[in-house]
């Protein structure tokens, strides 16, 4: 499981976390619960990939959590002022935030997450392949990825995801502990199907943040909040 293939490269700013897309600091931590959870998605799936690479079952891998087909993702419906409400909670805390005044917890429901997913510019790249919800104290991002737009440096492998699309759901436990965001794989459904605990073991025992946030800027960032966690239908994130 630890004999992982090379990191992928892709062009269409997938693995780009949202501390390095345009917008302040503010907005990178609200937005963990979409970008970052969608990449971390692929990534476990990446791994479990890893997991037969090592093993030299890649065909099988592929023919296990890979489809033929994109699964259709649908937009969010919401009236217009509900959205620009949304919005406007959103950018003023990460306004707030950069500006080192704020002194209310932002607060965002699932549906709201969607709405943010699908109208702000600093994720509208991600908009028609994922959605995001909240299941009482677990965060989910579902995605369709097309694995033909990546960039795999193993020809083997890059021409066994000519044409497949990867289908999945994860779902994450989120908080913070001793000012460190936590974050850990909780259940990885792909094509509809519960990945068995074998594939997934060791992923679900790391805190898949670990490597994110080893970056001053983003050190900086988590030193200006009391909490991060998804509580009850809600992510809620608090500052000092």
């Amino acid at each position: 499981m630890n004999q992982t293939p090379p990191p992928l490269e892709n062009p269409n700013q997938m693995n780009q976390s949202p501390a390095d897309s345009g917008g302040g600091g503010g907005k990178f931590v609200a937005g963990c619960g979409i970008g970052c959870l969608i990449v971390l998605v692929l990534s476990v799936a990446l791994g479990i990939g890893g997991y037969f690479w090592a093993k030299g079952k890649v065909e099988e891998a592929v023919e296990l959590f890979t489809s033929d087909t994109a699964e259709e993702i649908v937009a969010p419906e919401a009236p217009k002022p509900q959205v620009e409400r949304v919005l406007a909670k959103f950018d003023q805390f990460a306004d707030e935030m950069d500006a080192g005044n704020v002194s209310q917890p932002l607060i965002l429901t699932g549906e709201e997450l969607n709405l943010l997913l699908y109208n702000h510019k600093d994720f509208s790249h991600f908009a028609g392949m994922a959605a995001v919800e909240i299941d009482e104290d677990v965060l989910k991002a579902r995605v369709s990825i097309d694995l033909e737009g990546l960039e795999v440096p193993i020809n083997f492998i890059a021409e066994q995801f000519e044409g497949k699309y990867f289908n999945g759901t994860g779902g994450f436990s989120l908080n913070m502990s001793r000012g460190r965001l936590v974050l850990y794989l909780e259940e990885l459904e792909v094509n509809g199907m519960k990945v068995p605990e074998i594939y997934i073991q060791e992923m679900s025992e790391e805190n898949l943040f670990k490597d994110l946030q080893n970056t001053p800027k983003i050190e900086n960032f988590f030193s200006k909040l009391s909490d991060l966690k998804v509580e009850d239908g809600k992510m809620i994130i608090v500052p000092k």
